[in-house]
This record gives structure tokens, sequence and C-alpha cells, in this order.
């Protein structure tokens, strides 16, 4: 009894010791293998080639591939899902979107994964700010005299998006209950149509990301607005924003770097420090800029505090706008 009591806390305070051990250990030795990194959007798609971006940057630091995984669908669900149920063994993270992140829960009655208990945050990758565009020839030509022009004629002004429930069309509704102005929203089926019609002029305004809409307002097919960013943006400081006429109004999508619950903590701070070093570099950040992205970086509970802000505002906005969830 004796000897196996002896040999019970010799295991004992070995098990301690390796233990106490094991988080240097996994930051030193960690990767050891490819890192999959799950994108919940279609190849060539905006968080696909930052992603990749990204990715080929993080292999050549850590000596391993990134092997960038596309999961397209149900308005970026299913990758977030994917990686919600993936081992947390740090061989697997989510690049993932503002959607299903801090939007979807306030659109979909339900959903396969549960952000706050299923993820862990890693690092905020960047900010995607919307812009206001309308036909050259509405009379208004900034965001005050579009709310005056619309509070005179309520209902008559109509705005496009690529769709509904997404981050445009939410940016809408934000708008007018910020304004106190009736707008019409017309969700089309591709962003392209969109355009088309507020070209035309059948449409007066459109929302959509920078990248979308930049171009035609570069050839005088579209008046720029504002940018639904806190502060105007570099390289486009003569676009203001819709902050400067209605204080606090701020609108953005976003990507950030999650991994599953219970990733090691030591394979957290590895992958934020090294993301963080990547963010830095200046041809890393002009390519997400092309791409309407502005890079972001902090500490993991940087990003934490920043997705509980942001849920919490697009949970306001749904409520606001009487958007039922389906």
């Amino acid at each position: 009894m004796k000897l196996t009591t002896w040999r019970i806390a010799v295991c004992g305070v070995y098990s301690l010791i390796l233990s106490a051990g094991a988080g240097p250990v996994v930051a030193e030795t960690w990767p050891t293998r490819p890192v999959h990194m799950i994108v919940a959007g279609a190849p060539a798609s905006a968080p696909d080639i930052i992603a990749r971006i990204i990715g080929d940057k993080l292999s050549g630091i850590w000596g391993q591939q990134v092997v960038i995984d596309n999961k397209p669908g149900a308005a970026g669900n299913l990758g977030t899902e994917a990686s919600a149920h993936a081992t947390p063994d740090g061989y697997t993270l989510l690049f993932g979107q503002a959607a299903p992140l801090s939007m979807n829960r306030w659109v979909f009655k339900s959903l396969p994964f549960d952000v706050d208990q299923d993820f862990v945050p890693v690092v905020n990758i960047g900010l995607s700010p919307m812009m206001i565009a309308a036909n050259p020839n509405l009379p208004a030509k900034t965001i005050g005299a579009l709310i005056a022009l619309c509070k005179s004629e309520p209902g008559k002004l109509t705005f496009g998006t690529s769709s509904s429930r997404n981050i445009p069309h939410l940016t809408g509704e934000l708008l007018k209950h910020a304004s106190g102005c009736s707008m019409t929203h017309v969700p089309y089926r591709a962003n392209t149509q969109a355009i088309q019609d507020v070209v035309s002029g059948e449409t007066q305004l459109m929302i959509d990301g920078i990248p979308v809409l930049l171009p035609q307002v570069k050839g005088g097919r579209l008046n720029a607005l504002a940018v639904s960013s806190e502060k105007r943006l570099p390289g486009l400081e003569n676009i203001p924003t819709v902050a400067e006429t209605l204080p606090g109004f701020v609108s953005n999508g976003w990507f950030a770097m999650l991994a599953p619950a219970r990733t090691p903590k030591e394979v957290i701070s590895r992958v934020n420090r090294d993301t963080n070093r990547v963010l830095k570099i200046g041809a890393v950040t002009d390519r997400m800029r092309d791409l309407g992205v502005y890079a972001a970086g902090g500490t993991p509970e940087d990003l934490a505090r920043f997705m509980k802000s942001d849920t919490a505002q697009w949970e306001q906005i749904v409520h606001d706008a009487g958007i039922e969830p389906e």
C-alpha cells in the first residue's frame, strides 16, 4: 500500500510538471503541420483573397502551409458552423465575417452554432465600410441635402442593395432611423443589377461596399454622398462620412480571425502576435485597401469587445427596422 501510494504521488507530481510546462512547449513547437483556415466565402471573393494574402505571409513565418478551405453558403453560416465544430487543437482557424458572427443571430430564427460559446476571438483583421451613392441627377449632393429631400417627399426615394437582410440593407435601415426620413428599400439579386438601375435613374440610391461603387463614382456614373466609417478614409478624404451629418453613425462590415473554443491559449497568442505583424506590412494593407478593407489588428480582448458592441448595434438596427427573423 505504501509503495502504491508513493507511485501515485510521483505520477501526480510528474503530471503537474508536464502540465505546467505544456503552455511554453505548445507555443514553441506549434505548428508542426499545415494549418487550415476556413473562409465562409467563395473563391476569388474579397474574404478569400484577403485570407490568402494573410495566410501566405503566415506560412512564411510558421514554416508550415496555411491551407484555405472555402465553405460559402447560407450567408456565411456554413463555413462558420464547420469552424465551430472543428477540433480545438490550433490547426483550424476561422477567417470570419461580420454577418454570421454578429448580425445573423438577429435575422435568422436559429443558427447551427453559438458564437459566444463555440469560438474564441483571435484578432480583428479589418473593417469594410459601406458607401452611399446616388444617381448624378439627384438634386441632393450631400447626406444633409438627401435627408432634407427625403423629408420633403416622404417615401418617394428608393435605395437599392444586392440583397436583403445584409449589411448594405441594414445600413440603409440605420440611415432611415437615424435621420427620421422614409425611403423604400429595393433588393436586387446582384449588385450589377442595382448599379444599372441607379445609373439609369430607376432607383435613386445604392448602398454597397466601396470597391463595388467606387469605379462607378470615378467614371461619373454615380455620385458618392458619404461613407459609413467613423472617420474619413485614407485615399478617399474627399468623401465625407455620414457621421459628419448624423453624429455617431457607423456601419461596417468586418473580417476577423477566430478559433474553436478551447483552442490552447498559447496558440491564440501566437496567431495574434504573428497576424498583427502581417497587418503592418505595407503591401498587405495596400492590397486590403484595394478590396475596401482597412486593417485593424489588436489583442483578442480588443476583438471580443468590438464583437460585443457590433452585435448589440445590429440587434438595435434590426429591432428598429421591424425585421422579423426567418
